[in-house]
């Protein structure tokens, strides 16, 4: 189905937040509720797609996977971090992270500035110095004692279905 309102509100706040117009996360966004789940999953389908699913009694996938929607807001998917990364530097910002930062990202730790080649505050796609998306990561500074620290956390990154018995 398409979005609510009120759906369509988180995506875009979403957008704004990497700098980029909603027709860049999703042309037509549709979302699937899952059962017990208290979210809903977001896809971005073409029109055919969308003609032919209306007439299934359920799915469970249709389209590009963006994300999911639950209370707190829109939250990336890894399809959507794929499709982003041509766009970073032309249109958005993003983090890139030296070799041994880019393992530790994977590993699901927080990378320092020594390993972070390029920075952007806030959420942002994370790259590798190949420029091949890693995930989602949120960048941010901390102050320790007399000088200020970027790091950045992974959100969703490429080895989360590892660690959780993928």
């Amino acid at each position: 189905m398409g979005l609510t309102d009120d759906m369509l509100k988180k995506l875009k706040e979403f957008a704004e937040a990497l700098g980029l117009p909603m027709s860049a996360i999703a042309t037509r966004p549709y979302y699937l509720e899952v059962p017990d789940g208290n979210y809903y999953d977001i896809f971005d389908v073409t029109s055919r797609v969308e003609e032919a699913v209306s007439r299934l009694p359920s799915l469970y996938s249709v389209g590009l996977y963006l994300g999911y929607i639950d209370k707190e807001g829109f939250h990336p998917g890894l399809p959507l971090a794929q499709r982003l990364a041509s766009k970073c530097f032309v249109s958005t910002d993003c983090t890139v992270l030296d070799e041994y930062g880019a393992k530790v990202f994977l590993y699901g730790k927080e990378v320092t500035e020594e390993h972070i080649v390029k920075f952007k505050e806030g959420v942002s796609v994370v790259l590798d110095t190949s420029l091949e998306p890693l995930g989602w990561g949120f960048g941010s500074y901390i102050r320790l004692k007399s000088r200020r620290v970027t790091r950045v956390e992974p959100v969703k990154d490429l080895g989360w279905y590892l660690r959780r018995g993928g």
